[in-house]
């Protein structure tokens, strides 16, 4: 069970507040501390874990983990926050149903206490944590679940790519370039999308990056990344270029496995990049 919210500003602003906020608490109560996980970190998703401070000398992960706080780049000013709760609890009838058999304590008198510990001071952590962003205007509200320009509503009425910019991109007259192909594609995107294809919504946008290059005068989209554009464009196209990419491929190449996760409309929310792509497409053919 996870709770995510979207907070309006970059990776590296949510990183620095969370960092910030997290030192303010340790003040309060130092009792936790907060750790940075490289390995599974890249430019695109930082992971941090909470940690029970006395667990410093030897970490137990069973029990000394209070979970980890995941940011993911949804774009250059947008961030998804991500707590996953490891202990899967939403009420108190849960906290009383949980089971201990995984934690390493001497009697169940003291597995009790120990993890119901560990529950309250997660929980006290988390909502200064998120108070704080609150406090610095990064959060659209407390406690609200993530909300997305194509995730608000019954997936079936949204579109992935705007209407109007399809239309736009109908209009565009150019004596150089033919945009049929494109335009099917942005609608087949959009069926794919609302019908909840999520595959082919990622194949399709790939296969938009490999066909828009001639437009710039280039011959690959990792052209158009480095040599097109402002800094903010380049933001906007390098996530398309580096997630967006590594997404579709590995739904394309990966093979068959034991066990799958199905994709959801959040794994290929790759929309506003895309519209500031297309939007680029318009203007240059104007």
């Amino acid at each position: 069970m996870s709770d995510s919210w979207k907070a309006n500003e970059s990776i590296e602003i949510i990183e620095g507040s969370i960092i910030h906020h997290t030192r303010i608490a340790r003040d309060k109560t130092d009792d936790f501390f907060l750790m940075y996980q490289e390995m599974a970190s890249t430019d695109v998703i930082k992971i941090y874990s909470l940690y029970y401070k006395d667990a410093k000398e030897e970490l137990d992960p069973y029990l000394d983990e209070m979970g980890p706080i995941q940011l993911r780049k949804i774009g250059p000013t947008i961030t998804e926050i991500t707590i996953p709760n490891p202990y899967n609890i939403k009420t108190d009838e849960d906290r009383n149903r949980l089971t201990f058999s995984r934690i390493k304590s001497q009697d169940a008198f003291t597995r009790n206490t120990v993890i119901l510990e560990r529950i309250k001071a997660r929980e006290r952590i988390i909502n200064e944590l998120l108070n704080g962003l609150e406090d610095d205007g990064l959060l659209n509200k407390k406690g609200n679940p993530l909300k997305n320009s194509i995730t608000d509503g019954p997936i079936a009425t949204q579109a992935f790519v705007n209407p109007n910019r399809i239309e736009e991109l109908s209009k565009s007259v150019s004596s150089d370039f033919d945009l049929a192909k494109l335009v099917r594609i942005c609608e087949e995107i959009n069926s794919s999308f609302s019908n909840e294809n999520f595959f082919s919504v990622a194949m399709l946008l790939r296969a938009v990056l490999d066909h828009v290059p001639p437009v710039f005068e280039l011959d690959t989209f990792e052209q158009v990344v480095a040599q097109h554009g402002n800094k903010s464009f380049k933001e906007h196209m390098r996530h398309l270029d580096k997630s967006l990419r590594k997404i579709a491929d590995s739904y394309l190449h990966y093979p068959i496995r034991k066990k799958e996760v199905l994709p959801n409309q959040n794994q290929v929310n790759f929309s506003a990049d895309l519209d500031v792509l297309l939007a680029e497409i318009v203007r240059i053919l104007k």
